[in-house]
């Protein structure tokens, strides 16, 4: 059983010690992203703020999973030159900074976490979902084709990142929130 919500300020160490975890996965791939301090703690608080970052906690309120869900424009995939499923002007959201627990890596939770996700963005009347990754996580790369999500191309990050700012951009409708 999972408690799926928007997180609260007070749950800062909670996000932190998960996307630490991730960080601890990413580098284990060989890849270099989220090796260079990002995200780091004024990023988490700055998405606290804007009430798009959501937790997962298991049947024992441990945080066991986190993700940004950001609905409206998005400043990397604005300019990036992919062909996105949905026309220019449509509203879609963007998940960012995705992580689960290390001892519960494998157990769904990503999977629900994206589920919540699609479910909260089509019910604020978004046409899709955008979401990239880096092209050395073949897992993520698997586990969003999973979720049907479409691999569109790549495309370099313009406003944040560390190491190689190539990334793969991925788009899903929402036709089919559950998902």
């Amino acid at each position: 059983m999972l408690e799926i919500r928007r997180a609260r300020v007070d749950e800062i160490m909670d996000v932190l010690g998960v996307l630490e975890d991730g960080r601890r996965s990413i580098a284990r791939l060989g890849i270099d992203q989220w090796q260079a301090g990002y995200p780091d703690q004024a990023v988490v608080e700055g998405d606290l703020a804007r009430g798009s970052c959501c937790i997962a906690f298991d049947a024992a309120g441990h945080p066991v999973g986190t993700l940004v869900l950001v609905v409206g424009a998005d400043p990397d995939y604005e300019p990036a030159p992919v062909p996105w499923l949905t026309e220019a002007g449509a509203v879609y959201a963007s998940i960012h900074r995705v992580a689960t627990a290390a001892r519960v890596q494998g157990h769904g939770v990503m999977r629900r976490l994206f589920g919540y996700a699609a479910a909260r963005a089509a019910a604020l009347g978004c046409a899709s979902i955008r979401v990239d990754t880096h092209p050395g996580n073949a897992p993520m790369r698997a586990f969003l084709r999973s979720r049907d999500f479409q691999e569109l191309g790549r495309f370099e990050l313009s406003t944040h990142g560390e190491g190689s700012r190539t990334r793969i951009a991925f788009e899903r409708l929402l036709g089919d929130a559950s998902r």
